[in-house]
């Protein structure tokens, strides 16, 4: 379970959900206020919001991450469906008046491995696979090697920013101590992870410089350790599979700084004023991008 509101610290151990159900303001928040305050409100406070579903982009990550930083894990939380599976018997079949032998062996198969693995996630063999082949090959960076196994991942963290007096939570996917201070580490899939390119193409509009800042402030915070370092461990899906480790250099983390301040200023001022509402009294201009201009 999640630590109390407003109970400052780092914390170990907290189930993901339960750290995306908390209380304070994440990453993920700043985005969606970045956006739309409206949007910030409605995926928080709106009484009709859908409940929140795993998209396949966010599985292919948790088993990525889980793989590389906790490869002792997976197995408790994921199992895949063996090849000699029957095949999963629909309603209709279950709820036949006389269903044939192989359909009623089928669903007693399938109610026994469902038995058997309650509480853990079916996956394909596709995915087991793309998981531990990009786990080997971040584990084959010097950098990255040298790291992880010596520190704790999933940390959860939560500090009172000392400005808004907003209550705040990051999670970094892996703490690595280093001394009286400590390094962060991202897990990312990448589709290119040559830094020009990751930054051009993903880091830049995923707002990862907020993160980095964000996280990197908010840790300070929350336990009173320095960061040395917030490094992004960033994967290719598909062979070879390159992987490496990327950093932003000093006038990036400077502006994710300044953003994610605009940001918690912003949250602040809104829940004081109580006003969400999306603009929309005016009509808004838009022009096409540079590219797709010609010349005279």
């Amino acid at each position: 379970m999640p630590p109390a509101a407003g109970t400052i610290g780092a914390f170990h151990g907290i189930d993901i959900e339960d750290y995306h159900g908390g209380d304070g303001v994440s990453k993920s928040a700043l985005d969606d206020f970045h956006k739309s305050p409206y949007i910030y409100w409605a995926k928080r406070n709106d009484p009709t919001r859908p409940p929140e579903e795993e998209t396949a982009s966010h599985l292919k990550g948790n088993l990525m991450h889980c793989a590389f930083l906790e490869p002792d894990s997976f197995s408790k939380r994921y199992v895949m469906v063996p090849e000699d599976a029957p095949r999963k018997p629909s309603i209709t079949q279950r709820n036949a008046a006389k269903p044939s032998p192989d359909t009623i062996a089928a669903i007693a198969w399938w109610d026994k491995f469902n038995l058997d693995t309650e509480g853990k996630k079916i996956i394909t063999p596709e995915a087991y696979e793309l998981a531990w082949r990009q786990a080997d090959s971040l584990r084959k960076v010097k950098a990255l090697a040298s790291l992880v196994g010596t520190g704790q991942p999933e940390v959860s963290a939560y500090w009172i920013d000392p400005i808004t007096g907003l209550y705040c939570r990051c999670r970094p996917d892996y703490v690595a101590p280093i001394g009286a201070a400590d390094i962060l580490i991202d897990a990312k899939g990448a589709v290119d992870v040559r830094p020009d390119v990751f930054s051009r193409k993903q880091a830049g509009s995923m707002r990862y410089h907020v993160q980095d800042a964000y996280y990197t402030d908010g840790w300070k915070n929350a336990t009173g350790r320095d960061v040395l370092a917030f490094l992004f461990a960033v994967v290719e899906p598909e062979w070879p599979f390159l992987a490496d480790v990327i950093e932003f250099d000093d006038k990036s983390k400077v502006q994710g700084r300044k953003d994610y301040r605009q940001d918690l200023n912003g949250i602040a001022e809104h829940q004081k004023n109580g006003v969400w509402t999306p603009d929309t009294e005016a009509v808004k201009t838009m022009s096409l991008a540079p590219y797709l201009f010609t010349e005279e």
